[in-house]
């Protein structure tokens, strides 16, 4: 059995954060920065064998990139939770739980890595250094806040920090995954048209954005490379957003929390200049980091080229819209739309992000799954009667699945 909690020193918060893995575990350990850590793997009856050795080696390298920005974790031990055959990550003060499927390992290592790093980074960015409305234990629904760009955009950058910087990806993995942070980005109008901090407050409520459904995770991580190139800049390369994430866990982190004014505030003192502007046009305000970042890049030599055009697969055909979505609101059963794009046929025929979906071509859809299934079997010019409803009234929209713009970005 392993466990994070510590019965002599624990609270109901601190058990409730404390995960238990019971069962016939393997166990790896190492130290960095004096800190225990603690590799728990509990197998399932699965027969694809993966390469154990890989991932204690690459969790030992991303703890000790961790520690090199920190210096140290938060707590005195942590614990990586490791359970074969299951799905989804957590994050805990002082440990992470990961579901892994040893097929999916067998093929690709990447994303366990991608998101250990994640998960892993938020013992510092979220846990320890939490926004000031996230305090002790509620019993209600979560508390909004308009720092979640914060905690996990910026989490997302520095997973991939993590990542190039303790060797598990090189410099051009490092560039195509800013790409495709790029291109996912763009792909979703929302992600310039509602502010950062818009987007956080309204993470539960995304029928409150204008029937915009934007991404806090790729707007603060891409606001967090144009923060760290512009500390950078201004500093000679003096300073780094490293600097600014270690004074913000020094100063703010544990019970006291942070708010957008203390960002800003430290981000001015590491940068040595006025950075108000920055975070006033693309975090408070709605506004695409794109042309700032295409600027940053020139700075290296390097050009930010987007291509926008018709979707098509690899043989050249043209693909049906697809780029339909649903959500469920806390503790409901039914499930709701998200359409993110204005230009979509979506869009067009007059869905909207919130809707409540009732039917689909005169079936209930009961589960995900379903939904997700209907959408991929429409083709290209077939009709789709979508029957929704919105504040209360019943409507149903006649869908033609249409065609759609794809864009790409590439740094050359």
């Amino acid at each position: 059995m392993i466990t994070t909690f510590d019965p002599a020193a624990g609270s109901f918060a601190e058990l409730i954060e404390a995960p238990i893995a019971v069962g016939h575990l393997r166990e790896w350990h190492f130290t960095v920065s004096g800190i225990d850590h603690t590799i728990a793997y509990q197998p399932s009856g699965d027969t694809v064998q993966f390469d154990t050795a890989h991932v204690v080696d690459a969790i030992a390298r991303l703890a000790t990139a961790g520690s090199k920005i920190f210096g140290s974790l938060p707590d005195q031990r942590y614990a990586f939770i490791l359970e074969d055959g299951a799905f989804g990550a957590l994050e805990h003060p002082a440990s992470l739980t990961l579901g892994l499927r040893p097929a999916d390992l067998a093929r690709d290592r990447s994303y366990l890595d991608g998101t250990i790093a994640h998960e892993f980074f938020h013992a510092w960015n979220l846990m320890h250094l939490r926004p000031r409305e996230y305090h002790g234990v509620e019993y209600r629904l979560v508390v909004a806040t308009p720092l979640l760009w914060w905690s996990e955009g910026v989490t997302m950058y520095y997973a991939r920090q993590l990542m190039l910087r303790s060797g598990l990806i090189d410099s051009a993995t490092a560039t195509r995954q800013f790409e495709e942070s790029l291109t996912e980005y763009l792909e979703n109008p929302g992600n310039a048209l509602i502010s950062p901090e818009r987007a956080s407050l309204n993470s539960d409520h995304a029928e409150l954005n204008d029937g915009l459904y934007p991404s806090y995770y790729a707007q603060g991580s891409l606001f967090a490379a144009l923060l760290d190139e512009t500390i950078r800049d201004k500093t000679r390369g003096a300073n780094s957003l490293d600097d600014a994430m270690r004074a913000l866990d020094r100063d703010y982190g544990g019970d006291r929390g942070v708010i957008g004014a203390d960002v800003i505030r430290v981000a001015d003192s590491v940068c040595a200049c006025k950075l108000d502007s920055l975070f006033a046009s693309y975090v408070s305000s709605a506004g695409s980091v794109v042309r700032p970042l295409a600027d940053a890049l020139a700075r290296h030599g390097h050009t930010l080229e987007i291509d926008r055009h018709e979707a098509r697969d690899s043989a050249g055909k043209p693909l049906p819209d697809h780029r339909l979505y649903i959500y469920r609101t806390s503790g409901a059963t039914t499930l709701r739309l998200i359409v993110q794009d204005p230009e979509s046929c979506w869009w067009n025929a007059g869905l909207r992000t919130g809707d409540e979906l009732l039917e689909w071509n005169g079936a209930k859809l009961a589960n995900p799954a379903a939904f997700n299934q209907a959408v991929q079997h429409s083709n290209l010019g077939d009709t789709a009667a979508v029957h929704i409803r919105r504040a209360n009234d019943d409507h149903v929209f006649r869908v033609v699945v249409s065609g759609y713009t794809a864009v790409t970005a590439k740094v050359r």
